[in-house]
């Protein structure tokens, strides 16, 4: 939101240097909750004080990642557990009418990300609950592919091999359409 580069935006929030970019991101309702490994308690409870402080729920939010949710999934049934907390997310989702954005990984035959990657690339198969999936790859320095591999509204391609190309600049993570 502020042009900077990433590195300097880490050392301003790692710094407590909030001052230095007050200006530029005054007015913006944006709130980010560090917690590496929230519960869902914690989640809902981040989503009700948004809604304090601002009179309604956020238009956008990002979760990074879906395994870090800390809830109780045992490892025998690591799948179903992700698709309970999946569930969980797509009712806050609906009360909120919040649009969620859920982060996770894919299989490790994926793990470079330069080539598209299929439905059947994503990690677990958690994809029954979610409206759609995007799977993102980076075929270039400049470059990220977003493919709709799952779309209850629209038309999937669950090969991944229909995509989106954006312009991406690392340094400033900037994207734009091109």
């Amino acid at each position: 939101m502020t042009g900077r580069p990433l590195k300097e935006s880490k050392r301003i929030v790692r710094e407590n240097q909030l001052e230095e970019v007050r200006k530029d991101l005054e007015g913006m309702p944006i709130r980010f909750d560090f917690d590496a490994n929230p519960s869902l308690d914690d989640i809902e409870l981040s989503m009700e004080s948004y809604d304090e402080v601002y009179g309604e729920y956020p238009d956008i939010v990002v979760i990074d990642n879906l395994t870090n949710i800390r809830a109780d999934i045992s490892d025998e049934n690591r799948s179903a557990g992700l698709e309970g907390v999946m569930d969980w997310i797509n009712g806050m989702a609906r009360d909120t009418q919040s649009c969620v954005i859920v982060l996770h990984h894919v299989t490790q035959k994926y793990n470079d990300g330069l080539d598209p990657i299929p439905l059947s690339g994503v990690k677990d198969q958690i994809h029954r609950v979610p409206a759609m999936v995007l799977t993102l790859h980076k075929p270039g320095d400049s470059t990220l592919c977003v493919s709709p591999v799952k779309n209850r509204n629209g038309e999937p391609d669950t090969s991944g091999n229909k995509f989106a190309t954006l312009y991406f600049e690392g340094d400033r993570m900037n994207l734009e359409d091109i």
